[in-house]
């Protein structure tokens, strides 16, 4: 499988995502994908502020809707940009923990 390096990590990319043109894209074969992660350890309003904020630093991610209660976030990103591995780590490298 291909990896890519991005900002000094290597993410492994889908084969069937591989393949995609630069006009399949812009053509609009780009998808969108949303995921729900809990998160364990956010503790205030501004936890959560944190963790938006990161998360929306991230290339690709169109969207994150933080929650302190339940310790959540539903994220929306385009799946040839970033993937939930890549999300959930950004999340830890952050101070938080995810919860299985």
């Amino acid at each position: 499988m291909p990896w890519i390096a991005v900002k000094r990590r290597f993410l492994l990319i889908n084969p069937a995502l591989a393949s995609l043109t630069a006009a399949q894209i812009q053509g609009g074969y780009m998808s969108t994908s949303s995921i729900d992660i809990k998160i364990d350890g956010m503790t205030c309003t501004g936890c959560t502020g944190r963790v938006t904020r990161i998360l929306q630093a991230v290339a690709g991610v169109e969207s994150a809707d933080v929650t302190l209660n339940p310790g959540a976030a539903h994220i929306v990103f385009d799946i040839t940009q970033t993937n939930r591995a890549a999300l959930e780590t950004t999340v830890e490298e952050a101070g938080y923990a995810i919860k299985h």
